[in-house]
Order: structure tokens, then C-alpha cells, then sequence
């Protein structure tokens, strides 16, 4: 809320504070399309909320100049779509408005005078925020009755993402000995740790155990959570196996596997949830290929 007064409160003060060339400047036509003008203040409100991201990255001017066109295109889809939705002549009740701002305020939990009271607020009358709502609901009409028919999603479409998002891990079981290293070993004195570390290895391997040396159990553990060389080591090994001496930052690692397995991580999407991502991302879709046609059969005159 602070920060949309603060967006009204900066242009306001640009707008009257700026002299004549610069109001012309302002008022001066970035882009026409069919019998609709762009200008450049209204380019520059839809690059308001960019700016923060523009001061951020360290190219700037090729960060504003994308940000640029990506809001004049931005802007030029909005008003084709804005004239193909006066031309289908849609007709909304008091009864669609009605619903939708119930709606409103249902999501947000907010009564009707919470309402009007957040629209003055930001300087905006509650007629005018009808308006607005109005010109949605013929959007969301109009997408229904032309765009709607043609996106479809089946039970076996939703079935399939779903199984898709289930993945698979390799888990490992293992009883370790951890043999510390000093910090900041020297080489001869790692050649002499690793020399111990194998002689302990041999021993095991001929007893088949790790006795009497303590040992820690790990897992079953995913090998992503294991140091990447005993990940390594461990993946082509067989149940039973010790491994050689494994050399860390801090310590030096031996092992010996006792299980391997793999096993089906679950989604914890929905049906319901995977079927809206489906829809949106086909309406998505729909959507780009009638701006495209829109774009193809319009006038539009980029004068930036």
C-alpha cells in the first residue's frame, strides 16, 4: 500500500513540477496501434515496477533498453486485446459485477466499506474500481467464449504429469570409520595418514570387518548427502564391499557397504492442483498465438 502511494506521489510531482518541453516530451507518441496512441508517460508507468531491478544489474542501459521494449510489447498486446473485446460487444449484468466483487471480497476476507476505505486510500473512487472490474470480466468473457473451447486437458494428460514429477534416489547404507585430519595438513603428513588409513582397510578386508575399530552406521542415506568421492566409490561398489581410503577436507573416510537400493520419491501435487498448472500453461499458450494473429492483422507503428 505505501509503495503504490509512493508511486502516485513521485509521478504526480513529475508531471506538475516538470516545465513545458518536458511535458511535451511526456505527451509524445512512442508507438500507434490501429486508431490508439501510445505515449511515452504511459510506457514509463509500465516500467515503474522494473526499476528497482534496472538500478540493480550492472548493465544497466541494456537492462533498461530490454525492460523498455519488453513493456512497450507489454502494452501493444494489452491494447490489441483490449480492441478485440469492444468488438465481440460482450455484455456484463449487475449481477456478473456483483459476484465478482463478492468474490473479492471473500478472497480477501475484507467487508464492502474495507473495501472502499483501501480504494480512497489509494485515491481511487469506488465507481471507477467498478469500471476497471467491469473491463476484467469482459477480458475473462471473451477468453472463455473464443480462447476456453480450444484448450483442453485430459485425465490421462494430468496422470502422466503427475507420474512424471516422481523421481527416483539412491539410497545407501554403510558403517564408516572417520579418521580426522589436522587443519591444514601437509603432504607428507597425509601420505602417512593415507598409509595408515589402507594398512586399516587390508585388515578389514581380510577379517571382513571393521573389529575392533568403532564404527559409525549412516543411512539409509541419499548419495547426494555423502561426500561426492565416497558417492563415488560406493555406487559401483557390491554389498559387502570396503572401500579404499577416501581423502577430505577434514578427515580421511573408509566404508563398507551393507545395502543399496532405489526408491520412488512421490509428488506432493494434487490432481486438482496439477490440472490448473496444465490448463494455465495450455491457456498460455492460446493465448500467445491469438496476440501473434492479432499482432499480424493490426496496424502498429513502433515510433521509439
Amino acid at each position: 500500500m505505501k509503495n503504490f502511494k509512493l508511486i502516485l506521489l513521485f509521478w504526480g510531482f513529475m508531471i506538475f513540477s516538470l516545465p513545458a518541453e518536458a511535458l511535451k516530451e511526456i505527451d509524445r507518441v512512442v508507438a500507434v496501434v490501429n486508431n490508439r496512441i501510445i505515449t511515452l508517460y504511459e510506457l514509463d508507468r509500465t516500467m515503474v515496477p522494473k526499476l528497482g531491478s534496472i538500478q540493480k544489474s550492472i548493465h544497466r542501459d541494456q537492462a533498461f533498453h530490454e525492460a523498455k521494449r519488453e513493456a512497450l510489447n507489454k502494452l501493444i498486446e494489452q491494447i490489441l486485446m483490449e480492441q478485440a473485446v469492444e468488438k465481440a460487444a460482450i455484455e456484463i449484468t449487475d449481477d456478473d459485477l456483483a459476484r465478482a466483487i463478492q468474490s473479492v471480497l471473500h478472497q480477501n476476507r475484507i467487508t464492502i466499506d474495507e473495501l472502499k476505505s483501501e480504494l480512497a486510500s489509494k485515491g481511487v473512487s469506488y465507481e471507477s474500481y467498478k469500471s476497471n472490474l467491469k473491463k476484467e470480466i469482459k477480458q475473462i468473457k471473451f477468453i472463455q467464449q473464443n480462447l476456453g473451447m480450444n484448450v483442453q486437458v485430459s485425465e490421462k494428460e494430468v496422470e502422466d504429469f503427475l507420474e512424471s514429477r516422481n523421481k527416483t534416489e539412491k539410497k545407501t547404507t554403510f558403517d564408516q570409520i572417520s579418521l580426522p585430519l589436522k587443519e591444514g595438513v601437509r603432504q607428507k603428513e597425509l601420505k602417512k595418514a593415507l598409509a595408515e588409513a589402507q594398512e586399516i582397510t587390508d585388515n578389514a578386508r581380510k577379517t571382513g570387518s571393521f573389529f575392533p575399530l568403532a564404527t559409525t552406521p549412516v543411512g539409509p542415506v541419499s548419495t547426494d548427502e555423502i561426500p561426492a568421492k565416497l558417492a563415488e566409490a560406493l555406487r559401483s561398489a557390491e554389498i559387502g564391499t570396503i572401500t579404499d581410503p577416501i581423502s577430505t577436507m577434514n578427515n580421511i573416510l573408509i566404508a563398507k557397504l551393507n545395502e543399496k537400493k532405489t526408491e520412488t520419491v512421490s509428488n506432493q501435487m494434487g490432481s486438482e492442483e496439477a490440472y490448473q498448472l496444465l490448463y494455465k500453461n495450455k491457456m498460455d499458450q492460446e493465448m500467445n498465438h491469438y496476440l501473434l494473429k492479432l499482432r499480424q492483422k493490426a496496424y502498429i507503428d513502433i515510433r521509439e
